[in-house]
């Protein structure tokens, strides 16, 4: 008999109680027989047991939680790899081998930016990823140029991948109830970007804009210390601010700057 585990709020751990919305979920990854799966948070395995019934190459599990890690190990004996780590420390390198991976999970809400930040960081390993995360994240990735929930995270989740908003979930299909709905979200990458792009400085130009998201360009990129003349600036309008230009803008202008520095 396996014993009841309750959550932790130090994990931010909250549980799905509703089988729809578990196959929801996993269908949308559509996993296929070659696939390399890696679910984030498997908790006490709702998804983990609809994705052993997936046809995969390899079905893999990050759970920090020992308490849950040794209750999937007694659930399900075989077909599973478990890694107890937090998914921060994870090398999605050496979990990708040679093919790209398959992200999944339901990400814990305290950890949620830095989590997609990380799959930002490695997309070249991954081939998509379907994620349940706070509703308000959702609208952040999905968000319209001029618009309040545009900014840093839309852009550089925008800049490698194209990001779906799928379906949401109420918070009382969980357990325990948690303060706020929860959307599924899916990204599908891109290929690497062309390797001459200076993809750090381009990071470093969206989030100085973003971080004086009230002030015009001309003058929050003077506080990155550049040696570049802002005035030969051709491609933009400086006059703008950061909610005002899309991905590509932001493109052009660190092509642009790159040249001077």
């Amino acid at each position: 008999m396996t014993a009841q585990v309750r959550p932790l709020k130090k994990y931010g751990q909250i549980f799905l109680r509703n089988k729809y919305f578990a196959e929801k979920i996993v269908d949308s990854l559509n996993c296929i027989g070659d696939d390399i799966i890696l679910e984030i948070g498997p908790g006490k395995g709702a998804l983990t047991e609809l994705l052993l019934q997936k046809s995969h190459k390899k079905l893999l599990v990050v759970e920090i939680d020992k308490r849950l890690s040794h209750q999937l190990a007694e659930k399900f004996p075989a077909g599973l790899t478990i890694i107890e780590d937090n998914i921060l420390n994870l090398s999605f390198r050496q979990v990708a081998e040679k093919n790209k991976i398959k992200l999944i999970g339901n990400i814990p809400y305290y950890i949620t930016s830095d989590i997609i930040f990380k799959i930002i960081d490695n997309y070249e390993y991954i081939k998509c990823a379907v994620l349940m995360v706070q509703k308000e994240v959702a609208n952040r990735l999905v968000a319209p140029i001029k618009t309040k929930d545009y900014g840093i995270l839309t852009i550089l989740a925008g800049f490698h991948a194209k990001v779906s908003h799928l379906f949401n979930i109420t918070r009382e299909n969980f357990y325990p109830v948690p303060n706020v709905d929860s959307s599924v979200v899916r990204f599908d990458f891109d290929e690497p970007e062309n390797r001459n792009f200076d993809y750090e400085l381009f990071k470093r130009i969206v989030k100085t804009g973003f971080k004086y998201r009230r002030k015009m360009l001309r003058n929050s990129l003077k506080k990155m210390e550049i040696s570049h003349d802002l005035k030969h600036i051709s491609s933009i309008s400086l006059d703008k601010r950061p909610e005002e230009l899309s991905i590509e803008d932001f493109k052009l202008l660190t092509n642009e700057m790159s040249k001077g520095i």
